[in-house]
């Protein structure tokens, strides 16, 4: 998962995050895209998850602040709020 700055798409936090599990992380106050990579295997930093990755990015942005957080659930939820697109690699 990755933050990037809305305002110029500039990365500031990058999280793995295996399956199953959950990751409890701060992020400096601001304005956020909220990006993720899936996949099946994972072949590190670099190439991510492979040829077979896909990227993902939220339609909406977070706004991260000193007082209120978030809970982002990276894979589908009945009735759940967060939209997404599927984006280009390049994009990501």
């Amino acid at each position: 998962m990755k933050l990037a700055e809305a305002s110029t798409g500039q990365p500031v936090l990058t999280v793995f995050v295996r399956g199953d599990s959950a990751v409890k992380t701060k992020a400096p106050p601001g304005m956020y895209v909220v990006k993720y990579a899936s996949g099946d295997a994972w072949y590190g930093y670099e190439r991510l998850f492979g040829p077979h990755t896909t990227y993902s990015q939220a339609r909406e942005n977070f706004l991260f602040d000193h007082v209120s957080g978030y809970t982002i659930t990276l894979y589908p939820v009945l009735n759940g709020n967060l939209r997404t697109d599927r984006i280009d690699a390049k994009k990501f």
